[in-house]
């Protein structure tokens, strides 16, 4: 019975030494090779619709910049320039100012300075129209004849027996003629029922000259 047992003992003792002797022998495996995106399995597709987000246009390539000696020189800018308009907002003109010469000054006149005597003549021609309107107002016409007739139908004689004249600051001579600054009788010369002609000798006292004034 003891001779069985050891038999069997021996059996199992020279199986697990060729067991372990094989297993030693057995070949390592090469380790697993790292996962790559294609080994990986794909993802099943899926049933909701993508959405696609527009991407941006890539710009332009950048050029190069131009030697500074190439470089075209700007125009001056014009008087009036009108500024870049940004889609949605208001336009805005921006005038740039011309230069502008400088004017002379004007000289003032004399503070004391007098009226020459032709504005002088001219201020009482003024005088005197205004006498005839006033008696084409109450008469319907002018005064018809010389310069003694006429001074005589304003001052009174007339149908209505108005005074009308002389004019203020104006005198009459001996003659009863109305005279001008200078003392000569004025010349009236009738060019229709509602206008006068009235001249002046002037400064030199004669009539039909250059310094004459006149007056319609």
């Amino acid at each position: 019975m003891n001779l069985r047992k050891a038999s069997i003992f021996a059996a199992l003792l020279a199986a697990g030494f060729l067991a372990l002797w094989i297993e030693t022998k057995r070949p390592t495996p090469p380790p697993p090779a790292a996962s790559t995106p294609e080994s990986q399995p794909l993802p099943a597709p899926s049933t909701t619709p993508a959405i696609t987000t527009p991407s941006a246009p890539n710009p332009p390539p950048a050029k190069d910049p131009a030697p500074p000696d190439a470089r075209p020189t700007p125009p001056p800018p014009p008087a009036s320039i009108t500024s870049a308009v940004t889609p949605g907002m208001p336009m805005v003109r921006t005038t740039t100012p011309l230069l502008q010469q400088p004017q002379a000054p004007v000289a003032a006149p004399p503070q004391n300075a007098r009226p020459t005597p032709q504005l002088e003549g001219r201020v009482e021609l003024e005088r005197i129209h205004s006498m005839l309107r006033d008696f084409r107002t109450r008469m319907g016409e002018n005064p018809v004849g010389s310069n003694a007739e006429i001074m005589r139908a304003v001052t009174g004689d007339n149908p209505a027996g108005a005074r009308l004249g002389p004019p203020e600051g104006q005198e009459l001579n001996e003659q009863g003629e109305l005279v001008d600054r200078w003392g000569t009788p004025y010349f009236f010369h009738q060019l229709s029922k509602t206008s006068m002609e009235v001249r002046s000798a002037g400064p030199d006292r004669r009539m039909w000259t250059a310094d004459d004034v006149v007056s319609k």
